[in-house]
């Protein structure tokens, strides 16, 4: 009897023993991993920021070149009157000199005012504000008056629908969805090329939403390419046309600083992207 209870007595100091030392391993295993999730946590987030500055890079240059086209006709215009400035300066003709100096006036008025529009667009602020959803709207317009040339625009934006976040944040998203239009309209040849922005008011459990809808007809997304829209890098254009992070930035933009929704579906001969924002009431 003794030798059994010897035995047991031996048998459970093992089990107690390898017990301590399987929960030793497991609390390093534990600590490992979790230095593990951390690190990857931190790649992560190092790889966002990338993929965000990457997406501001590409914004910056799809600006100059939206500066360089909205230049060029006053910079024309203005070349043209200081020439005729010339032609009258020895002249008596006084006031058909003062008339060409006002509209040299008003050109250097309008450049100014583009670097305006583009400067703040870039300002770096980030502190977040109500303002309204039509503001994001109108300026990104402003941004895309040349790209937007030979688009029928049908505009249902009413005001009074403000939202708190960062009003460039919302400018950049607008204009992403609308540049993809752009695209997919040269890319399926598409010519009588129509745009609807439409802005709404959702309710959600209770919840009021800004619902804001960007419609084209531009042939829609093709089946394949439908799970991969929002993913980064992914773009049916050549790589030298785009970066593939429009939509990817636009979809953690909302989500993220505006702790809304973006999600896109295929309507009749074309696309809707819907984006969904909490109202500050």
């Amino acid at each position: 009897m003794r030798k059994k209870e010897k035995e047991l007595e031996e048998l459970n100091k093992d089990l107690e023993n390898r017990v301590s030392i399987k929960t030793k391993e497991l609390k390093e295993l534990n600590k490992t991993l979790e230095h593990r999730v951390k690190d990857e946590i931190k790649k992560n987030e190092e790889k966002q920021k990338l993929l965000f500055l990457q997406s501001r890079m590409a914004s910056l240059g799809q600006m100059l070149g939206n500066i360089a086209h909205q230049w060029r006709q006053p910079l024309t215009e203005l070349n043209l009157t200081l020439f005729n400035m010339k032609k009258f300066f020895n002249t008596d003709e006084k006031e058909k000199l003062d008339e060409l100096y006002l509209e040299s006036k008003n050109l250097i008025s309008t450049m100014s005012s583009i670097i305006d529009d583009f400067s703040n667009f870039f300002n770096p602020q980030k502190e977040k504000k109500s303002f309204e959803i039509k503001k994001a709207v109108d300026e990104s317009l402003v941004i895309l008056k040349k790209v937007i040339e030979g688009i029928t625009l049908k505009l249902n934006v009413p005001l009074n629908y403000q939202v708190v976040g960062v009003l460039n944040e919302l400018t950049q998203v607008v204009i992403n969805l609308i540049q993809n239009s752009k695209d997919a309209f040269i890319l399926n040849s598409i010519n009588n090329k129509i745009i609807e922005i439409k802005l709404s008011e959702e309710k959600i459990l209770d919840k009021k939403y800004a619902k804001l809808e960007i419609i084209d007809n531009a042939g829609g997304i093709s089946k394949d390419n439908l799970d991969k829209i929002f993913d980064p890098y992914f773009t049916t254009k050549h790589k030298s046309q785009g970066t593939g992070l429009g939509l990817f930035m636009s979809k953690m933009i909302i989500e993220k600083s505006f702790e809304g929704e973006l999600v896109h579906k295929n309507y009749k001969n074309g696309s809707i992207f819907t984006i969904i924002i909490p109202l500050n009431n």
